[in-house]
């Protein structure tokens, strides 16, 4: 059995979201709470966004009254890989989407690799992701949304289909359909979105 991490490590250079207009997401901050030599044990005190790193968007982070982190069953953040590769396309229209529905309808997770640079994502597509009704979607890269910002994002929200972003980008390429995806975010109880780890786990002889 082979074991991916899908995880973006968090430290100081880990970067977050900052918009046109100045506003940015806390940046993640460590400091040393207790030491071994003065209360003999470490403890570090954390500082960071619900959206920091590796992180899952619930319902709630575009929708008022939707669901929060901690309402987000266990069962939906497991499942087969259906690698849908964006890498290449000037856009990700529905036609994009179709030849994947039969997995997708069957239960498999998308796991989007778009470009670090980005990549147009058409409304028909955002829409027909919607109409196979993930359990959840992941992706890394980035998508510029046809229509107006973060279209994407609130429509599949939206829909209640929670999204995992900002995933180890070159780790992500080394996911194969199949794989047996694991997101474990933090139980962050009334939360907008939280920090996770992100596994995938292959089971035959993939390289």
């Amino acid at each position: 059995m082979q074991v991916i991490d899908l995880t973006v490590p968090l430290n100081t250079y880990t970067p977050v979201y900052e918009d046109s207009d100045g506003i940015r997401d806390p940046a993640y901050s460590v400091e040393i709470w207790t030491t071994i030599a003065g209360q003999g044990y470490n403890v570090h005190r954390l500082e960071m966004g619900t959206h920091t790193g590796t992180h899952l968007d619930a319902p709630a982070h575009f929708h008022a009254g939707a669901r929060t982190v901690d309402q987000i069953l266990p069962d939906e953040l497991v499942g087969s890989a259906v690698l849908i590769d964006v890498r290449s396309l000037a856009q990700v229209n529905a036609a994009v989407i179709r030849p994947y529905s039969g997995l997708l309808l069957d239960g498999g997770v998308p796991l989007f690799l778009a470009p670090q640079s980005g990549v147009l994502l058409c409304e028909d597509a955002v829409a027909a992701v919607i109409s196979l009704q993930p359990r959840v979607i992941l992706y890394t890269g980035q998508f510029v949304d046809e229509r107006d910002k973060f279209h994407h994002n609130r429509a599949w929200l939206g829909a209640d289909i929670p999204l995992v972003t900002d995933l180890h980008y070159h780790a992500a390429a080394r996911v194969r359909d199949g794989d047996l995806l694991i997101v474990a975010p933090l139980a962050l109880e009334g939360m907008d979105g939280a920090p996770c780890r992100v596994f995938a786990m292959n089971f035959g002889a993939n390289p």
